[in-house]
């Protein structure tokens, strides 16, 4: 039915040729859909059939932008906004992040008109793919003709700057319900917007942004969504100048916005720290432009490089000539490109870009060394498969003789397709295959020493077990963090902040007196300002051990820029007046934990969020933060004034010491991550002793016994673990086995990145040992071994029987059950003192056959302290 199963939507084609370019379209936009402004996309058809559907996409409940030409201000006002002018500036820059998720994939959508804009309870929403092409690619179709640039109409390279045309001129026929470029009978793009008869007045703001994106010179158009939101925000700080009516624009009549982010001549830019602009420009949502690179392509990119253990491992291998072949499989962003193009400058072979694609030299003791920074992708014209054929023949047979080494960055997935198609050519498996296949499930491969195969998809970046196994280290985010603030020149990139009159408001500011390096100016003593960085490191150590998200170099950089920098650079506050909205005033804390922070996207984001200390309460905590006044440190902690509980909780997370939070709350972990009680449990099991790990493995068996509810006799009884039967009608009598605990143990999981490579465990196990030897593993992540410790502290649970982590629990705890299914322990409330069990025996009778007796034996358990 509808209501159980939702609505869909399903896009079919009759005609083959057509149905085959269309699916094409939603084929390469299908892993990009992921923006709240756009339709959800399920699934694509892997060939067009007749009759058959080619995607599936979710239903948006609401009508098309069209259907609101000339009534916009109603809609406007059922909308509840401010004035039309603000929901259309609402919408139009909504719309612009969607297509930036597109863009910023080397997309193009092709056909942003009003049928294809959908108003719903979520706002705007984006949809229809029929016409997505890769950008710079010829155009699929040209569109809706009445909407689309004259370039993409005559298919011409698509580009961004297609889109907000065509968004703008959609933006210009539901304000004015007039066809935009429509002079008397003839269309005419050529001379922009025709502004008469229309009341340009009513909308300054937007009319600015629309003549820039519809401009007939396509070099004055805006290129990027963040230009474009760039382009809103100066707009809308600034008074417009409205052109003559009447007609479009020409030339220099283009308004264009008034505040030059690179303009130094102004008093309000005079203390600028231009590597600030660098690390905007490095985070994907920036207003600023995006400027991410693959690998180290840019000047800002090699700066901020940060080398690991495993660079250091593999070019001791390389130089002393104990491997060959090296293969990094991993995400895309898990720095594959940048640590081959790093390799390369250690081994001087020069410097790199990623379009080199297939670098070769020779070092200076006359090792030939061969690098593929991408083999997953085709390159000057020749397929991915012919460059991996080329590049690994010499080792198809095993080591080679020549003194050579080749470097390989290749997508897991697409190195076991090129596997398969090997093997399927030479009719059975060479030696070089079987070794990568061996590899690539795990199973490692002795007779291929000369092969180092590495992967990233293992290796933790947010903190690693140390080489002597006693401690857990930080030194990459610290390198990273300290590289991100610009590493030993780090007091003369941030001294203008020092004497900037932006200062007391300047969030970027706020955050660099707390977790810059030695040399910045720092707002809290030493010991606080290694705890503001330790409790970042923990958030961030969070969200890999939940083990949902895989943190690559990309988005580690990325958060990590959005936390400590935000997206405004120093102008914009300048610019910024006290208790003006032009920029929120969101602190580095809310950075890191509010949904609600702006342009705020990524994988990591998104996760810390669910660790938001804001989510819990403590009252000590929270009677105190509500208190009125700032807090010193003669009269306590800091109070966070003028700030709603939320961020001032988020704060003193980061700026509180343990001292602070004991004169608070008399207790050092009063204010913690949500869910978060038993991360560091968790996450220090691989270094733990052997008592510690028993410990906690006994509390873990504790928790699990209270899934179901049991009477104290039974949960009382020492080193057993009660795991309750439940019967299929209700009984007061409680029925359950007994394992004893000392058959439990808890292990981490085994699997790490082999050498060089810093590792995190994300998982552990809790192991049964059957009397047959035999053994039963439960599967712990993070959130289950939290939840089972919360149970064996006393918290109750809702009900979670439909929640996979306990379908997985359910399944263990049966099985373990079958083992005593001739002995269960019973107790009624009638009789609270004794415990009764039940046991199935085989007895042999003279004569007879063998007779199972049902023997009930009374266990007497007592009173003690009150029970």
């Amino acid at each position: 039915s509808e209501d159980e199963l939702g609505t869909y939507v399903a896009k079919v084609a009759r005609n083959g040729e057509v149905g085959r370019q269309v699916m094409k379209s939603y084929e390469i936009a299908h892993s990009y859909l992921r923006h709240s402004a756009r339709s959800t996309m399920f699934e694509v058809a892997s060939e067009w059939q007749e009759n058959n559907f080619i995607a599936l996409m979710s239903w948006i409940d609401g009508s098309p932008l069209a259907d609101f030409a000339g009534v916009f201000p109603l809609l406007a006002e059922d909308q509840e906004a401010e004035s039309p002018e603000d929901l259309a500036l609402q919408w139009l820059r909504s719309a612009c992040e969607a297509l930036d998720v597109l863009h910023g994939n080397g997309l193009v959508h092709g056909d942003v008109s009003l049928r294809n804009m959908i108003v719903s309870q979520r706002g705007l929403v984006l949809t229809d793919y029929d016409c997505v092409s890769k950008r710079g690619g010829r155009a699929v179709a040209p569109g809706t003709i009445l909407y689309s640039s004259p370039s993409y109409a005559e298919g011409r390279p698509a580009t961004p700057a297609d889109d907000f045309y065509a968004l703008a001129a959609s933006f210009f026929h539901v304000l004015f319900d007039k066809e935009p470029f429509q002079y008397d009978d003839v269309q005419a793009k050529d001379r922009g917007l025709n502004w008469t008869g229309v009341e340009r007045a009513d909308y300054p703001v937007v009319a600015t942004f629309l003549d820039r994106a519809t401009h007939p010179e396509p070099a004055q158009r805006f290129k990027t969504a963040a230009e474009a939101i760039a382009g809103l925000i100066a707009v809308q700080e600034n008074d417009t100048t409205e052109p003559p009516m009447g007609g479009g624009l020409k030339g220099s009549d283009t308004p264009k916005p008034q505040v030059d982010p690179d303009d130094r001549s102004t008093e309000r830019s005079d203390n600028e720290v231009l590597w600030l602009k660098s690390l905007l420009q490095s985070y994907p949502g920036s207003v600023w432009g995006n400027q991410e690179t693959r690998g180290l392509d840019t000047e800002f990119a090699a700066e901020t490089y940060v080398e690991t253990n495993l660079e250091q491992v593999l070019y001791r291998d390389i130089v002393d000539r104990r491997v060959s072949l090296v293969v990094l499989c991993g995400n895309a962003g898990d720095g594959k490109t940048a640590l081959l193009q790093h390799l390369a400058q250690r081994l001087d072979l020069g410097r790199y870009t990623s379009e080199s694609r297939t670098p070769e030299g020779k070092t200076h003791d006359g090792l030939t060394v061969r690098m593929n920074l991408d083999g997953s992708a085709s390159f000057r014209g020749r397929s991915s498969d012919d460059l991996l054929d080329e590049f690994l023949k010499p080792f198809q047979d095993g080591q080679p003789s020549d003194d050579v080494v080749h470097l390989l960055a290749i997508n897991d997935g697409r190195l076991l397709e090129w596997i398969e198609r090997v093997k399927e050519l030479l009719g059975s498996a060479s030696a070089l295959t079987k070794a990568l296949t061996d590899l690539l499930e795990g199973q490692g491969a002795p007779d291929a020493h000369y092969i180092r195969f590495v992967n990233l998809n293992q290796r933790s970046l947010v903190g690693s077990v140390s080489a002597d196994g006693n401690r857990i280290e930080t030194s990459f985010l610290e390198r990273l963090v300290d590289c991100l603030y610009g590493g030993e020149r780090a007091s003369e990139i941030w001294g203008p902040c020092g004497t900037c009159t932006a200062q007391d408001r300047c969030e970027v500011f706020r955050a660099t007196r707390l977790f810059g390096p030695n040399g910045v100016p720092r707002a809290l003593p030493d010991g606080a300002h290694k705890r503001a960085r330790a409790r970042l490191f923990e958030a961030l150590q969070a969200v890999h051990l939940r083990g949902e998200t895989h943190i690559t170099v990309r988005e580690l950089r990325a958060a990590l820029v959005y936390i400590l920098f935000g997206v405004h650079f120093c102008s914009d506050y300048h610019n910024r007046q006290e208790g003006a909205s032009a920029v929120p005033s969101e602190t580095y804390a809310d950075r890191a934990f509010s949904p609600e922070s702006r342009l705020r996207q990524g994988e990591v984001l998104r996760d810390l969020v669910r660790f938001d200390p804001a989510l819990e309460a403590h009252p000590q905590v929270d009677r105190y933060l509500r208190r009125p006044g700032l807090g010193d440190e003669e009269r306590g902690p800091r109070r966070f004034s003028g700030v709603a509980l939320e961020s001032a909780r988020r704060r003193a997370y980061f700026e509180w010491t343990e001292e602070d939070l004991r004169s608070v709350a008399q207790d050092h972990d009063a204010l913690g991550l949500a869910r978060g009680r038993h991360l560091r449990e968790f996450r220090d099991l691989g270094i733990q002793a052997a008592d510690e790990r028993e410990r906690l493995a006994a509390q873990v068996c504790k928790g699990m016994s209270r899934l179901e509810s049991l009477p104290p006799q039974a949960l009382n009884r020492p080193d057993v673990v009660p795991l309750r039967i439940m019967s299929k009608t209700p009984t007061e009598t409680a029925f359950w086995a007994e394992k004893a605990m000392g058959d439990f143990r808890l292990e981490v999981d085994p699997t790490k990145g082999g050498e060089g490579v810093d590792w995190l465990q994300r998982q552990a196990y809790l192991i049964y040992l059957y009397k047959d030897g035999g053994e039963e593993r439960l599967r712990l992540g993070a959130d289950l071994f939290h939840l089972l410790l919360d149970l064996s502290d006393g918290y109750q649970m809702g009900d979670v029987s439909s929640d996979d982590t306990f379908a997985h629990l359910s399944i263990f705890v049966r099985r373990l059950m079958r083992e005593d299914e001739r002995r269960v322990l019973a107790w009624n409330p009638m009789d609270e003192d004794t415990i009764y069990e039940l046991s199935a025996r085989i007895e042999d009778e003279a004569g007879s056959e063998p007779i199972q007796r049902l023997v009930v034996a009374p266990i007497k358990t007592g009173r003690r302290n009150g029970e």
